[in-house]
């Protein structure tokens, strides 16, 4: 289980944070359980409420008069219910679109608007809903886990072994050390992804052993991974990163977290 006591540092990220006011991440995480909760109400099974979720989404030119009560009824709904009270985790979003250069259009995850960031918050969440199950009735089970959670304070020892990369403990500090040591007691896999093909998983359930994955990252690319995932057939499962604070984003890196609490209880039987 999770450390009892652990304290986590409260961290800002490049367009969200899932911090609020205090050290904890634990009201992000109620409060994205309770939205998931009401919007249900409305659409009473999973898998419609995500396809609506990913329709909004990939409307991008549609979502911000959605936000503001127009349009497609569906997305207003969504919007109307999920922005206010998400919008404390993402207050850097628009300055962060404004200061990006066009040069790097290419990379839609960099352009993720507010709006979307919170339909793939709500849509994380209900991923793990559908797919828990079958995840853990998978033979193996294998998590990725980004390298942005290393201790750049410290030499990483990490080498590759069978799929990726994998941590070898070498810092008791570092929260790739946490969360691999963490994943192990609950017989899983942890790898530090440095180019895996996730189309070689697929490989690998077809060798007999179903394969389930946990993947651990900023919360555009962990809803990317997801659906690749998912596309391939492999049950997913996910825990989004406290903030967005890798090179990608911040032209460097720095410290970074992940909720050990909601990995446990993701991954307990």
């Amino acid at each position: 289980m999770a450390e009892e006591g652990f304290h986590y540092s409260p961290l800002p990220g490049k367009t969200y944070s899932l911090f609020d006011r205090g050290s904890s991440t634990d009201g992000y995480y109620d409060l994205i359980q309770q939205l998931a909760d009401e919007c249900l109400k409305k659409y009473p099974d999973k898998e419609t409420l995500l396809g609506e979720l990913r329709r909004a989404s990939a409307r991008k030119h549609m979502l911000r008069r959605a936000r503001e009560g127009l349009g497609d009824p569906d997305m207003v709904f969504l919007l109307g219910r999920i922005s206010p009270a998400l919008s404390e985790y993402t207050p850097f979003v628009k300055q962060h679109l404004e200061d990006l250069s066009i040069l790097r259009f290419r990379d839609r995850r960099l352009w993720t608007s507010e709006e979307q960031y919170h339909l793939y918050m709500l849509e994380i969440e209900l991923v793990n809903r559908i797919n828990r199950e079958e995840f853990m009735k998978c033979e193996r089970k294998i998590a990725f886990l980004p390298h942005c959670l290393k201790d750049f304070k410290h030499g990483c020892k990490s080498s590759m072994s069978d799929i990726d990369y994998v941590c070898r403990g070498c810092s008791n500090a570092c929260f790739l050390n946490r969360v691999s040591t963490l994943l192990r007691q609950y017989g899983i896999d942890a790898y530090i992804w440095m180019g895996t093909d996730l189309k070689k998983l697929k490989g690998l359930s077809h060798s007999g052993r179903r394969i389930g994955g946990l993947g651990i990252a900023c919360v555009p690319e962990l809803v990317m991974g997801m659906r690749e995932s998912l596309h391939l057939g492999l049950p997913t499962v996910g825990v989004p990163l406290s903030a967005n604070r890798c090179a990608r984003w911040m032209g460097d890196f720095y410290e970074n977290s992940v909720s050990l609490e909601r990995i446990v209880q993701l991954v307990s039987p």
